[in-house]
C-alpha cells in the first residue's frame, strides 16, 4: 500500500539565456514537474520508507547541472537524473538519523526492522517499568522542549510516536504544524500504546499539561470517557472502568428530582470531573484507584449542589441507579446522614452550578496565540456562502445583532460552517481551522467534542446550500452535495501579509462558473469579524 508523503514547497532555479522564451520553458518545466516527475517521487518514497515510520526532513537541494527542454527523450533523462540524485542523497540522510524506540534514540541498523510485534504481556510489563521509572524521575521540561523540536527538524520516528508528537503540538495549539500529514485513521490507539510503551512520554505529557493548562482543557473536552479512562489506567497502574460508572451515575443523579433545586449542564459537570481526576492523577502523580478517586471527586466544590441536602445521600443508598456511589458512601465512616453529608464536603465549599463552563474555556486563553502562516485546508471553499451565514446563524438563534450569543453559540456555528462545507458531523477540531477563523474564534481555545448538530440544523444547513444554487443561477439542478464537491471541498492556503489575511483557493477547470457568481468574492467581512479577509480564487 501506498505511503502518504508531503512536500511542503518545492522550488526550482534554472539560469536561461536572455534571448530564450521564458514563459514556454516555464510551461515546460510545469508539466515535467506534475506529470512526469510527481509520480515517480511517489514511488521512489514508498521505497525509501516503511509504512510504520515517518521520516522529516526540512530541506533538500539537488544540482542536476545543464538540461535541455527540447524534446521528450531529454525531459525523461532529466527526471530519471533528479530522481537518482534525491533518492542517494535521503539515503544518505536517513542512515544518519536515529529512529525512537520505547523512549531511546537507536541508531536504525536493520532497515528492514520498521515494525514490532508487541504481545500483550511484554504490553504491561513495559507499562509497568514506565511508571516505576515515572514515580522516581525528576519533573523537568526538558523532554518536553526536545518533543517540540522533532517536529521542526530532520526526524526519523515510528508512525506511533510522531501521531504522539502531532497530539501533543495539537493539545496545546488547537491545530497541527503548516507542514504536516494528517493522520488518516483514528490516533489514539497508537497514542495509547506510546504512552505505553515508551519511557519518556508519559513524563512529556505531564510537562505539557503543566505548561500549559489550555491542553489539559482540550484533553478533556476532545477526548471520549472510554481515551480518558485509559490515560489514567496507564499513569495509575489500576483497572479504572469504573470511573465511567462515576460519571454516568453523578450525572443520572443530577437529573433526579430532588437535585433539580439548582440546575446544572451534564457536559458541565464531566468537564469538571475528568479535570479534577487529571490534575490529581497527572499533574498530582497519584496512584488512585477508582474509589479513591470518586471519594476526592466527591468533595470538590462543583459537587456541593449533589449532597447539600440528606435526601441525595438516601436516594443514592435505597434506589438501585447508583452502584458506584453506593460503594463511596460504604468508604465514608459509618456516620449519621446528616453528619455524612457533612463529611463529604468541605467547610469552606461554595456551590458551583457549573452555569460558566464553556466561559471558562475561554478564559483559559490568557493570550490569544499568533496563528501560524501559512495554513493549509481542505474545505477552503467554504468563503463562497459567506453572504447567507448572518442569516442562517440568526435563523439558529446563534447570532445578536452582530456578535455570537455566547461562547457555546459561537462553537455550535464553527461546526456547523464545516458541516455546510464538508457534511462531517464528527470533526477532528485540527479540520476545523478555518471555520475558527472565520467565526472569530481563536484557533487556540478548544471546542468541546460532544457538540451535536440537531435534525433542524441540518435541515437549515441544506437550505442554505440550495438557496446559493438557485441565487447562482448557473448550477442549474446542482445538489448541495454536488456544491460542496464541485467548490467548498477545495484546498486553500490562508496567509498573512502586510495588507492583512489572504486566502488562496485551488482553482479548477470548473471555476470558469464563477464568472458568473453574482456576489463578491474577493473581499469578504463578516458582521463579527476584526479584519477584512482578501480571497484569491480566480
Amino acid at each position: 500500500m501506498a505511503n502518504k508523503h508531503l512536500i511542503g514547497k518545492q522550488i526550482i532555479d534554472i539560469e536561461v539565456n536572455s534571448s530564450d522564451k521564458i514563459y514556454a520553458m516555464q510551461q515546460k518545466v510545469s508539466e515535467l514537474v506534475w506529470k512526469d516527475l510527481l509520480p515517480m517521487l511517489t514511488t521512489m518514497f514508498d521505497r525509501i520508507v516503511g509504512e510504520d515510520e515517518v521520516i522529516s526532513l526540512n530541506r533538500i537541494e539537488l544540482d542536476i547541472g545543464h538540461i535541455n527542454l527540447n524534446n521528450r527523450a531529454q525531459i525523461i533523462e532529466i527526471v530519471d537524473k533528479i530522481i537518482k540524485l534525491l533518492e542517494k542523497t535521503i539515503e544518505e540522510r536517513v542512515k544518519n538519523l536515529s529512529i525512537h524506540k520505547n523512549g531511546f534514540k537507536v541508531k536504525n541498523e536493520n532497515q528492514n526492522d520498521k515494525t514490532f510485534d508487541l504481545k500483550k504481556d511484554v504490553y504491561h510489563r513495559k507499562q509497568k517499568e514506565n511508571l516505576e521509572h515515572y514515580s522516581k524521575e525528576k519533573r523537568t521540561n526538558r523532554e518536553h522542549t526536545d518533543n517540540e523540536s522533532k517536529l521542526e527538524k530532520n526526524n526519523r520516528q515510528l508512525l506511533r510516536r510522531y501521531y504522539f508528537d502531532l497530539w501533543l503540538y495539537w493539545l496545546e495549539k488547537g491545530r497541527l504544524p503548516s507542514y504536516t500529514i494528517e493522520p488518516t485513521e483514528d490516533w489514539m490507539p497508537l497514542i495509547l500504546e506510546t504512552l505505553g510503551i515508551d519511557i519518556d512520554a508519559v513524563t512529556i505529557l505531564e510537562n505539557k499539561l503543566r505548561e500549559y493548562p489550555i491542553a489539559l482543557k482540550r484533553l478533556v473536552l476532545q477526548h471520549t470517557g472510554k481515551d480518558l479512562k485509559s490515560i489514567v489506567e496507564l499513569y495509575t497502574g489500576f483497572s479504572q472502568t469504573k470511573l465511567l460508572d462515576l460519571c454516568k451515575e453523578i450525572k443520572d443523579l443530577s437529573k433526579n428530582q430532588s437535585a433539580k433545586s439548582i440546575p446544572i449542564d451534564d457536559r458541565v459537570l464531566e468537564i469538571n470531573i475528568w479535570q479534577y481526576i487529571f490534575k490529581e492523577v497527572i499533574l498530582g502523580r497519584k496512584k488512585l484507584e477508582s474509589i479513591s478517586l470518586g471519594i476526592a471527586v466527591m468533595k470538590q466544590p462543583f459537587m456541593t449542589f449533589l449532597f447539600k441536602e440528606t435526601v441525595n445521600i438516601k436516594v443514592i443508598k435505597t434506589e438501585t441507579d447508583y452502584p458506584f456511589l453506593q460503594a463511596i458512601l460504604e468508604k465514608v465512616p459509618q456516620v449519621h446522614e446528616k453528619e455524612k453529608e457533612i463529611s463529604l464536603l468541605k467547610d469552606d465549599d461554595e456551590i458551583d452550578d457549573g452555569k460558566d463552563g464553556f466561559l471558562e474555556i475561554e478564559d483559559a486563553v490568557s493570550n490569544e496565540e499568533e496563528l501560524e502562516t501559512p495554513q493549509f485546508f481542505n474545505n477552503a471553499g467554504v468563503v463562497l456562502l459567506h453572504p447567507f451565514l448572518s442569516s442562517f446563524y440568526r435563523k439558529l438563534g446563534l447570532l445578536g445583532e452582530k456578535d455570537f450569543i455566547d461562547f457555546k453559540a459561537q462553537s455550535k456555528a464553527v461546526v456547523l460552517l464545516h458541516f455546510l462545507a464538508t457534511a462531517k458531523e464528527d470533526p477532528k477540531e485540527y479540520e476545523m481551522v478555518l471555520p475558527k477563523f472565520l467565526c472569530q474564534m481563536p484557533v487556540n481555545i478548544p471546542l468541546d467534542h460532544s457538540i451535536k448538530l440537531t435534525k433542524e440544523e441540518k435541515v437549515e444547513a441544506n437550505n442554505l446550500l440550495q438557496a446559493v444554487i438557485e441565487h447562482w443561477g448557473v448550477l442549474g439542478g446542482t445538489s448541495p452535495d454536488g456544491l460542496r464537491e464541485g467548490f467548498l471541498m477545495r484546498e486553500g492556503k490562508l496567509e498573512k501579509e502586510q495588507t492583512g489575511w489572504k486566502l488562496f483557493v485551488e482553482q479548477k477547470t470548473l471555476d470558469i462558473l464563477l464568472d458568473r457568481l453574482p456576489w463578491n468574492l474577493g473581499l469578504i467581512k463578516l458582521p463579527w469579524m476584526k479584519e477584512i479577509l482578501k480571497v484569491e480564487w480566480r
